[in-house]
């Protein structure tokens, strides 16, 4: 089940981007010449290219030829109707994949029992773990506060957790706000044998996956960035790479934290 969540993330994942290129190109296309590209080849000769105005009579009538000077207005002529073939192939796919999701959305088993009054659901052991329960298994799974290094200063978030920095406390707000679940500072084990404290452990709830969120917060101070380029190279030789299942944000003294561009970040990936 936890595969099919993911394959219905992915496939509503697409049709967002399908239906961005759609507008993008709608867009574009509102400033495109009218008519169409005509092209004639004949045996033996080069083809030429001609501007066709008409709606299907007199034809002949309706077609200018498009001399070498002309060749930028052939090409806006022939990016238009390969553009308006790819709209309707990709708003074609996009109804598609829309009907399919709905139609996916109505045999969810899980739905079934988060659809029941809590009553009901006392009396009842779901044969399909609802994403609630997993998320309560997530957050136990994971331990909390792992890093035992002392806190020299004391930040609380809104929900009442001590981090340790102004940075870290909007982040978890803003986890918080967007509605993904975290874990403040827990244990990682590589697979040689060492341990990392990342900051977060986020959950993605639409693929049920643990990303690592990472904030370093100094790097205008050099020995700071080099163990935060030597801690990122750790993640990545073993496995945890940006943008998959490890993400971060940087920040120094002229450069502060912006949410706005870590909630884009964060919409973009969850």
């Amino acid at each position: 089940m936890e595969k099919d969540k993911e394959r219905r993330f992915e496939l509503e994942q697409e049709k967002e981007e399908l239906e961005k290129t759609l507008k993008t190109l709608k867009k574009a296309n509102k400033k495109v010449p009218e008519g169409t590209l005509r092209i004639i080849k004949k045996k033996g000769k080069y083809p030429q290219y001609y501007h066709y105005q008409g709606n299907g009579e007199e034809q002949g009538k309706s077609l200018r030829y498009l001399p070498k000077k002309e060749w930028k207005f052939a090409q806006k002529l022939a990016q238009k109707q390969y553009d308006l073939d790819v709209m309707e192939c990709l708003g074609r796919r996009a109804d598609a994949i829309g009907k399919f999701v709905e139609q996916y959305k109505e045999t969810d088993v899980g739905a079934i029992y988060e659809k029941l009054s809590e009553e009901r659901k006392a009396l009842i052991i779901p044969i399909i773990e609802t994403d609630e329960m997993f998320e309560d298994a997530w957050r136990e799974s994971i331990r909390a506060n792992a890093n035992e290094f002392p806190k020299e200063v004391e930040f609380y978030t809104e929900a009442g957790e001590c981090v340790r920095s102004k940075s870290e406390k909007i982040l978890a707000d803003g986890f918080r706000r967007m509605g993904i679940p975290y874990v403040y500072e827990p244990e990682l084990e590589l697979a040689d044998g060492s341990r990392l404290y990342p900051d977060f452990a986020l959950l993605h709830k639409g693929k049920r996956k643990t990303i690592y969120f990472e904030h370093f917060g100094m790097m205008d101070y050099p020995e700071y960035s080099a163990k935060a380029i030597k801690k990122i190279t750790k993640y990545e030789e073993n496995g945890y790479w940006f943008g998959d299942n490890f993400l971060c944000t940087f920040e120094a003294s002229e450069n502060p934290l912006d949410m706005r561009i870590v909630e884009k970040m964060l919409k973009h990936y969850f």
